[in-house]
């Protein structure tokens, strides 16, 4: 049985256009739950690792979202 990934059809430009797509959105959607996240750290725990490592991811994914809507 094939995977999700691996059942996506990436044959054309078209379809890996869309698919992207579909990746940027998810990426959009990881970000905004990693902010959630970071909205609901106590304000005493906001200097501390946890929240760096979450800024960082945000700011990774960003980046990332930003280089994937370049390819297309």
């Amino acid at each position: 049985m094939k995977s999700l990934i691996e059942s996506v059809d990436v044959s054309t430009r078209g379809k890996r256009r869309k698919a992207m797509v579909i990746v940027i959105g998810l990426l959009e959607k990881i970000r905004f739950a990693e902010e959630g996240y970071m909205e609901r750290m106590p304000i005493n725990l906001q200097g501390s690792n946890a929240y760096d490592v979450a800024d960082e991811s945000v700011a990774t994914i960003i980046d990332a979202i930003a280089s994937l809507s370049d390819a297309y």
